[in-house]
């Protein structure tokens, strides 16, 4: 996958239907180190390690409105999935994992700043 992808903010939009939220979120609680965000349960945080994993989680849990640690993030809701850039080169295959299974749904990808993406995963998926 280029490795510029891997450098936006994500927004995937089934064409169809929604995405199954609990299917999502289950798979991506197996990866790596991760935790649902308490305050905002749409959110995982991923973190590269059980140390990073536990510092986010208490932050977060101390700090709710401060907002999230700069770690790939997925925001999770039927209508749309968020993902953040892995800025850890340990995350990116994670990063990877995540849009695979996002691809197995047909669905437009945008940036952040609305982009269409989706012809560039359409050719590499």
């Amino acid at each position: 996958m280029p490795t510029w992808l891997q450098d936006e903010t994500l927004r995937f939009f089934p064409l169809s239907g929604t995405f199954d939220e609990a299917c999502l979120g289950s798979r991506i609680l197996l990866l790596g180190h991760t935790f649902r965000d308490e305050a905002d349960p749409r959110t995982y945080v991923v973190a590269e390690t059980t140390e990073g994993r536990d510092a986010y989680a208490a932050q977060r849990h101390a700090y709710p409105d401060e907002g999230f640690p700069y770690t790939l993030l997925v925001e999770v809701t039927p209508e749309r999935v968020l993902l953040t850039p892995p800025l850890e080169d340990g995350l990116r295959p994670m990063w990877e994992q995540v849009t695979g299974w996002l691809l197995e749904t047909p669905c437009r990808v945008l940036n952040e700043f609305g982009t269409d993406l989706t012809a560039e995963f359409k050719a590499i998926s």
